[in-house]
């Protein structure tokens, strides 16, 4: 998985996040996905490519839609994951994707701010995540497992 550079379609991220295209479009426009630079609003005929990053990206917006979650929440999460996939998580997406280990988004932030990881490993793990939490707060928590579900036999390496 290069993250970099990618060749996915809107209806391929459909496909794979289990989402309709015009939901998938809705996301780019709106700057939750972002298309390979080149391929964004660049006429008729040039159709938007995506990276695997964002086929990631998209399987957890899908999620996201179902809980009713609004566009800024979206946008937040969308750049919260952005920036771990630029991490060093890589092998460890690729065990979760391939179903030999379990983990979960979860974004302790507000508005405006984004607490977001990932979390790795059982359950004494995820509940590690809110030991120092507030318990005024509210956290947003995504099965990963789950989400992901779509890549694997989708994307070349899963």
């Amino acid at each position: 998985m290069s993250g970099k550079f990618g060749e996915l379609t809107v209806t391929d991220l459909a496909r794979i996040a289990r989402a309709n295209a015009r939901s998938v479009q809705h996301w780019a426009a709106c700057g939750i996905l972002i298309p390979v630079h080149g391929t964004d609003r660049e006429g008729t005929g040039t159709r938007r490519l995506f990276s695997t990053d964002e086929a990631i990206i998209a399987c957890v917006m899908r999620v996201l839609l179902e809980r009713q979650m609004p566009v800024g929440a979206m946008l937040r999460v969308s750049a919260g994951i952005r920036s771990l996939l630029a991490g060093p998580i890589r092998q460890f997406l690729s065990e979760v994707i391939s179903n030999e280990k379990r983990a979960w988004y979860v974004d302790l932030g507000g508005e405006g701010f984004s607490a977001g990881k990932f979390v790795f490993g059982g359950i004494v793990d995820f509940v590690s995540v809110f030991e120092k939490m507030n318990k005024a707060s509210t956290a947003l928590v995504i099965d990963l497992t789950a989400a992901l579900s779509g890549i694997k036999g989708n994307i070349p390496g899963y």
